[in-house]
This record gives C-alpha cells, structure tokens and sequence, in this order.
C-alpha cells in the first residue's frame, strides 16, 4: 500500500472519530433483525434568544433502516423517522411545547456515506424538527401571555452497516447518535 493510501485511510477514520467526538456520543445501540432504532430524549435545552426559558424535552424518535441506491451505489439509508411522544415543558413558565405541524415524521435533512472499506461502510445523516411553545391558557401564569416561542432540535447520526452480511444479522453494525444541539432556526445548508 503506498504511504499516500494509507494517509488517506487515517484521514477518513480521522474524520469519522472528529464527527462523533463533536457531536459528543448521547446514544448508541444495536438494531435487531427489524433494521429500527429508537433515540431516547431526556435533555433541557439551553436559554435561546427566541425561547427565553430552559426547556425540558422527552420522547422517543423511532428510526427504521433500508437498503436505497444512492449515487449509483447500495446503501443502508434512514427511510423513516418518526416522533414518538415528545413534548418539552417550560422550566420557568410551565409552557407546553410540542412538535411543530406536520412534524412527526421526518425526512434525513442531510445524508453521506463516509467511509467505504471493502464490505465494511459507514454513514452520517442528519435530522431536525421544530418545537412549538404556546402560551398558557388563561388562569395560568405567563409572563408572555401573546407570544409564542420556537425553537429547532438537531441531531447528527453515525452508523455502521455491512450489506454482505444483511440476511444473517439484519443491515446496521454500529449506531451513534450525537447530543442534541439547539437553535432558533433551520439548517437550510443542504
């Protein structure tokens, strides 16, 4: 192997290692036979300019694995995604907030392959939904009684899989989903 190829392979397990290590490991799991993993969510967010209180936010996120062609190629694609349960509460108000329309199934916001060695292969996607925090019905305290506030969820997800081997032990290998971060906007970058 010459030194270029094998610079080459350390830069992309590098690279593999630095994505995880940013997004600091929240989840990981092992899919059964039926290819789905589901993301427990236990998590305050911090204070945002467009939501001036913490929130508290649980639920699950089901996420189910098939095989799709992707630029010319087999690969283990996230082809559902789905919000199960999830509401935050208010720590200041008490406020409510829950998905935003139409969000509860998603689609993969941004999808990668990074990583191919022989039968071996590992991807990135990413996914994000909006949560909604209306004000409390009348009689109960709100300091903003005619604002609503919002605010989206992201996550990065990494995962293994080996489509060799995908009738003996089902399609994934290894999955990591990253902390969640928060903001007041959409990425629209891809």
């Amino acid at each position: 192997m010459t030194p270029l190829i094998q610079l080459n392979r350390q830069l992309q397990y590098l690279f593999v290692a630095l994505l995880v290590a940013c997004f600091g490991i929240a989840q990981s799991a092992q899919a059964g036979p039926d290819n789905e993993v589901t993301l427990q969510i236990d998590k305050s967010t911090p204070v945002l300019d467009c939501t001036p209180e913490k929130v508290r936010l649980g639920g699950r996120v089901l996420l189910r694995f098939g095989v799709k062609r992707h630029n010319g190629e087999e690969v283990v694609f996230p082809e559902h995604i789905q919000l199960l349960d999830v509401r935050g509460r208010g720590l200041s108000t008490d406020r409510l907030y829950e998905p935003g329309a139409n969000e509860t199934i998603l689609r993969p916001h941004h999808f990668e392959v990074i990583l191919r060695e022989g039968e071996h292969s590992s991807a990135l996607f990413t996914f994000q939904f909006a949560m909604i925090g209306r004000p409390n019905p009348p009689g109960k305290a709100d300091p903003n009684p005619e604002k609503i506030f919002d605010f989206v969820v992201h996550y990065a997800v990494v995962y293994k899989f080996n489509l060799a081997q995908r009738r003996n032990f089902g399609l994934l290998r290894g999955f990591q989903a990253g902390e969640p971060k928060f903001n007041c906007s959409r990425d629209r970058s891809h």
